[in-house]
């Protein structure tokens, strides 16, 4: 071997023993950030971490336990929960306060009374304010079977329906139970550590809320059954149903990612994406990757602790930094594996507005039964009727009030933070009305630009239905 070999055969080595001394500092110093932020958060918040939030989870037995109704449904009754999930849009058939049509009341009375016992049971929930859904947190969180909590919307819908169809016969005390009942299968749901189970919930809120109105327009509730709705709508308000999956994101993000650099097959389609050389360069920054993911997640969990006008500012700050300080060479796994944390909690905030604006529309209407006619301002509920009055979490004032030539209308600004004047329900519906069942999204879908709901005079309640056309079954 000449001796211009050996010289480029000691660079060589000299570079790469340089390149392994500096891999290992850069390890070193990215390691020491990890190990230092999960001390931090031992001190802040303590049983963050998986397998102690996991433990809490667990821990945690109500009696008596809503779930064991909702089991007992999805095993004896599962045709009765999916029949009514891909019913009619009611959105698309009718206009508040109009009755439900003839046509479709018949043919709800008709899918009702193919299995009454599921209506029966399902309304039993009304007794179950607390429950824990049998479930197993995989170490890889996308394994984690959420399909059982799925099947809860299933549910809601059947009593939704029900709700509609006992308001149709002024049986006020039947559909408020099924309203309550929907509301406990939300709540079988809360506190579990995922924002997709956070979200089943909102939906099921949702449910009941919009139930609430639909059953206010038909017809006046007598007090004792206002109150009843008051007291759920209140719990509603005040809850945080974010936090507890904004808490399991973050330490399931840090186990998944200690599962993935011990088996990266655990993801196999994220692994494959990443080319040879970036997957090398990982094993080196895997640790600030993980501390960038931490860091990330952490600010997240303060910023759902928030007042949430304040929460949503602090979240568009992190989804605006985002992609500035998640760099793609050095944080893949924050930047593939973070869920938008904004998006979570704009409907979070659009639960809390319709939650809001309903409780003080059931105040107001108790109200109106009492004196004989509406407030001329909402702070002439308070406190004999409500409280305190929620505020609008997306702008941190007063809800808005508007007195209509029909009734009233209190609302949110919403996500855009304008004053849309109460625009809340559709006003106006292609003539004649079309009924189709096969699909569920037919004609152009509204989207209201304000949060709220909207209350009629009862004189303009339940007005007269409208006629459908193309009904199945019908010449």
């Amino acid at each position: 071997m000449t001796r211009r070999k050996i010289k480029r055969w000691i660079l060589i080595g000299s570079f790469l023993l340089l390149l392994s001394l500096i891999a290992g500092v850069l390890f070193l110093i990215f390691n020491n950030d990890l190990e230092r932020l999960q001390a931090q958060l031992d001190l802040e918040d303590p049983g963050w971490r998986f397998e102690q939030l996991i433990e809490q989870r667990n821990a945690y037995k109500p009696e008596p336990n809503s779930f064991s109704v909702i089991e007992e449904l999805i095993l004896k009754h599962p045709a009765a929960i999916a029949a009514l999930v891909k019913s009619p849009d009611i959105e698309n058939l009718r206009l508040l306060p109009e009755k439900l049509p003839k046509q479709l009341d018949e043919w709800l009375t008709k899918e009702l009374a193919k299995d009454p016992a599921a209506v029966e049971l399902a309304r039993k929930l009304v007794k179950y304010p607390q429950g824990k859904h049998s479930l197993e947190y995989d170490q890889n969180w996308l394994k984690t079977d959420l399909s059982g909590l799925q099947k809860c919307r299933g549910i809601a819908q059947l009593l939704r329906w029900d709700a509609l169809h006992q308001a149709q016969n002024q049986k006020w005390d039947t559909a408020v139970l099924d309203i309550r009942a929907i509301f406990n299968a939300g709540r079988s749901v809360e506190g579990e550590l995922s924002l997709l189970a956070n979200l089943i919930q909102m939906a099921l809120d949702n449910i009941a809320i919009r139930t609430t109105q639909d059953i206010l327009s038909q017809g006046v509730l007598p007090e004792i059954l206002l109150r009843d709705l008051q007291r759920e709508l209140e719990r509603q308000t005040n809850q945080n149903l974010v936090l507890s999956g904004f808490r399991g994101e973050r330490a399931a993000f840090l186990e998944f990612t200690n599962l993935l650099r011990r088996d990266p097959d655990q993801l196999m389609g994220f692994n494959a994406s990443i080319h040879p050389l970036q997957r090398t360069l990982m094993q080196i920054t895997w640790s600030s990757d993980q501390a960038m993911g931490l860091k990330i997640c952490t600010e997240m969990v303060k910023a759902a602790m928030l007042p949430p006008y304040e929460a949503l500012e602090k979240f568009k700050e992190i989804e605006r930094d985002f992609p500035t300080i998640v760099r793609s060479w050095r944080h893949p796994l924050t930047r593939n594996l973070m869920a938008s944390g904004l998006r979570i909690f704009e409907a979070e905030c659009n639960r809390r507005a319709f939650a809001g604006s309903s409780l003080i529309a059931v105040a107001c209407e108790r109200y109106r039964l009492a004196k004989g006619q509406w407030p001329d301002q909402l702070q002439e509920i308070c406190p004999e009727y409500l409280e305190t009055l929620p505020l609008d979490p997306f702008s941190g004032k007063p809800m808005l009030y508007q007195r209509l030539s029909d009734g009233i209308a209190i609302y949110s600004v919403g996500k855009n933070r304008i004053d849309d004047q109460g625009d809340l329900i559709r006003q106006e519906l292609p003539e004649p009305r079309s009924w189709s069942l096969d699909a569920q999204d037919f004609g152009e879908a509204y989207q209201p630009k304000d949060t709220g709901i909207r209350l009629w005079d009862p004189a303009n309640r339940a007005k007269k239905a409208a006629i459908l056309q193309d009904v199945p079954g019908e010449k």
